[in-house]
């Protein structure tokens, strides 16, 4: 995938073209904020408001660096800033249940496994610290490489492995406890 921004003879940066730079990594943001643990509600506005703020400071990047690493401090500050105002606002605002089964969507059984597989992992997701979290989601839901994570993030690549190593023991140790409940269950 090409980078979006390029830089012209001067060093300067090419005029960002929005249409293509979210054409490019919309799915991306988007998947990422999910596993930062921003509220379901805000997904589409965090994705919006990461692109206007990516469109409002293309001044700021760095072309020579990889546009994701850019876009995933964007979109990290707005799921912290959105993390925030969902504490804030959750002894005034119940959310609505959602409704029925779009036609062509999985059956019924389906969707609640789905939805259990990614309420534990987000359950999980939610244990870590952030760094933890951060090179977590990067690297084994983002399928990034360690020495992209390790850039996006600004540490050492040993750093990334490291923190890899503590998520997945706890990852390890989190899916045993799950898997006894379920056990016990049954």
């Amino acid at each position: 995938m090409r980078n979006p921004l390029r830089v012209l003879p001067g060093g300067a940066a090419e005029p960002i073209d929005l249409g293509e730079l979210y054409r490019a990594h919309a799915r991306f943001v988007w998947r990422l904020a999910q596993h930062l643990g921003a509220p379901r509600d805000d997904l589409d506005d965090i994705v919006h408001d990461t692109f206007l703020i990516a469109h409002r400071r293309r001044h700021d990047f760095d072309p020579s660096r990889p546009v994701r690493n850019w876009l995933f401090g964007i979109t990290s500050n707005l799921v912290k800033r959105a993390k925030t105002g969902q504490r804030r606002d959750a002894a005034r605002l119940r959310p609505v249940p959602e409704d029925g089964l779009v036609s062509g969507a999985p059956g019924a059984d389906e969707l609640v496994k789905q939805r259990q597989g990614y309420g534990l992992l987000q359950e999980f997701v939610h244990t870590l610290s952030d760094d933890q979290r951060d090179v977590f989601v990067l690297h084994d839901l983002e399928s990034m490489s360690a020495p992209e994570v390790a850039d996006t993030l600004g540490v050492k690549l040993n750093t990334v492995y490291s923190r890899l190593r503590l998520a997945r023991k706890r990852f390890a140790r989190f899916t045993t406890r799950v898997g006894a409940k379920d056990r016990r269950r049954s």
